[in-house]
């Protein structure tokens, strides 16, 4: 029943034992008091549109608000809703607005890189994005009001970030800021890109093969890290990148080997599909040289005797072992891939080999296996380097023969011409 409301009943008024009590006033129609079981007092307002829809109207809280200020406030939200408004809809939208004013570039990047979207992305395209993030882009735009960055603010920081690092980089974290807004607009936290337009940079794709030479002199350079050289790498770092040119596989596949991953029986190594870039397993033969290079690896990882004939079994400590083929130093995980990125770099300089990435050994194997020294199919090339087979997806779907035969038959003879090039001696 409605209650004629003074100050001094709103004042004194309490809740029922354990129950929430609601007093709707008799002087303003639809004006309520709800008062909570710990004594908590909030107006609202019910009332209808124009249309005759129902709706509630928050308030404001008592004292704050008073009992004649809450009158004022209900009578100028009927008026509102008889003039053909809807005032709770109004403030829901205001809110809405005051919210997003408030969100940064920050915000959004954040939100981002915690979503589920970035669950379905490789931890090593993440830890990339992320770093390209903090590192180019988060100096220039983080504190930067998400509704009020433009495009030209946009190009300035992607020419500002070629600058210091390079035009690749630019395009990079220009795709990094693209996707990060994409997301803000699927999620309604904003309704326009200011990242969406063309890359500024134009570069080719990379054909770096390192030539016989190069190869010979790497291979005796990655050699001699096991006697201890001062070379500035280390001896599980030389090993990876001799596994990036024995199997062909990607630095940061390489260096993130786990044991879990290794089946000596078939003398295999199955990449993870969390781990790969197109997010299928990999089935990779191993050659007995890359069987090798891992049993060392695993010596170094375990502090182990390891025989260096494949054929003897492994000690069982290191049969035992469960654990990253190459860990950190400190910590549980393995050895961050841009070890052996700086490492290759280090290396290259050292011997004065002009440009050149660990990932060019597995283009120059690639090349090398195709050529007529090897003659391997390209096909089957495709297969070894995991990448997603042609065809349309039906195809793809029929095709599940990964050709582990012609994958071992060709990685066999190509650690076996790898050999013949690094035996062979220079003539003067």
């Amino acid at each position: 029943m409605p209650q004629n409301m003074t100050a001094r009943f709103v004042e004194t008024i309490k809740p029922k034992a354990g129950e929430r009590i609601t007093v709707t006033d008799s002087v303003v129609e639809g004006l309520e008091l709800r008062v909570g079981t710990n004594g908590s007092k909030m107006w609202s307002l019910r009332y209808r549109t124009k249309s005759g829809k129902r709706n509630r109207l928050s308030l404001g809280r008592y004292p704050a608000l008073s009992l004649a200020e809450a009158r004022d406030r209900a009578i100028q939200a009927l008026a509102a809703a008889v003039s053909g408004g809807d005032p709770a809809a109004v403030r829901k939208v205001e809110k809405a607005e005051a919210i997003a004013a408030e969100r940064t570039v920050e915000n959004l990047a954040a939100a981002f890189f915690a979503s589920p979207e970035a669950a379905q992305r490789t931890t090593q395209t993440n830890i990339m994005e992320s770093g390209v993030w903090r590192n180019h882009l988060a100096p220039k735009l983080a504190k930067r009001p998400l509704q009020e960055l433009k495009r030209g603010e946009v190009r300035a920081c992607v020419r500002e970030v070629a600058e210091a690092s390079g035009n690749r980089t630019a395009n990079y974290a220009h795709a990094v800021l693209r996707r990060i807004y994409n997301f803000g607009i699927r999620e309604e936290w904003i309704e326009m890109n200011p990242a969406q337009f063309p890359q500024l940079y134009q570069h080719k794709s990379r054909d770096r093969v390192f030539s016989e030479a190069e190869i010979r002199l790497l291979w005796e350079t990655w050699s001699v890290a096991k006697v201890g050289a001062r070379l500035g790498v280390s001896e599980p770092i030389a090993i990876a990148l001799q596994l990036c040119l024995t199997t062909l596989q990607r630095a940061g596949e390489v260096i993130g080997m786990h044991t879990d991953e290794l089946d000596w029986t078939t003398r295999s190594w199955v990449i993870a599909s969390e781990r790969s870039k197109n997010r299928r397993s990999h089935h990779v033969p191993l050659s007995p040289l890359s069987q090798q290079l891992i049993r060392r690896a695993l010596a170094l990882a375990t502090a182990t005797e390891v025989p260096s004939d494949i054929e003897k079994p492994l000690p069982r400590l290191v049969a035992n072992y469960r654990g990253h083929v190459f860990p950190a130093i400190h910590g549980n995980g393995p050895v961050d891939r841009h070890v052996v990125t700086r490492a290759m770099s280090r290396i290259r300089e050292k011997l004065d080999i002009d440009n050149g990435t660990a990932h060019d050994l597995r283009r120059t194997g690639a090349s090398m296996m195709a050529s007529e020294r090897c003659g391997v199919r390209g096909e089957v090339i495709a297969r070894i380097l995991n990448h997603t087979p042609l065809g349309s997806p039906v195809t793809q779907i029929y095709n599940r023969y990964d050709y582990a035969a012609e994958k071992r038959a060709a990685l066999e003879l190509w650690a076996k011409t790898l050999l013949k090039i690094t035996a062979a001696k220079q003539r003067g």
